[in-house]
């Protein structure tokens, strides 16, 4: 089956996609896509991304996987926001702490003192 892939304008070329490694949702440390953003449930993000789009739907994209590489460009603009978090609260109100792969903490904390 071919990866799912959804593209944004970005000057990183970051881009957002599906795995066949999904084993690797179950880590704590899970930065292994070279700065791309895994998606654990790729079909269920298409569908919430194309709700408002009436010539695109979940069967039209599923059509699509395993054949050559095909776009889908949705008529509505979709504004995409990634965050980037290393702390996460647990149900239970305790906290994980996740690696801070970028060391964006310490610029921030570092912001904060000045």
């Amino acid at each position: 089956m071919g990866r799912i892939k959804f593209l944004f304008p970005n000057k990183h070329d970051v881009y957002l996609h599906d795995t066949p490694s999904k084993s690797l949702f179950s880590r704590s440390y899970r930065a292994y896509s070279h700065g791309c953003v895994r998606v654990q449930d790729p079909m269920d993000f298409a569908d919430a991304l194309m709700k408002n789009e009436p010539n695109i739907s979940r069967a039209s994209l599923e059509s699509m996987i395993g054949s050559s590489e095909r776009w889908v460009n949705p008529e509505h603009k979709i504004p995409v926001h990634i965050a980037y978090f290393t702390l996460r609260v647990q149900p239970d109100g305790n906290i994980t702490s996740y690696a801070d792969i970028y060391g964006h903490n310490a610029k921030l904390i570092s912001a904060l003192n000045k």
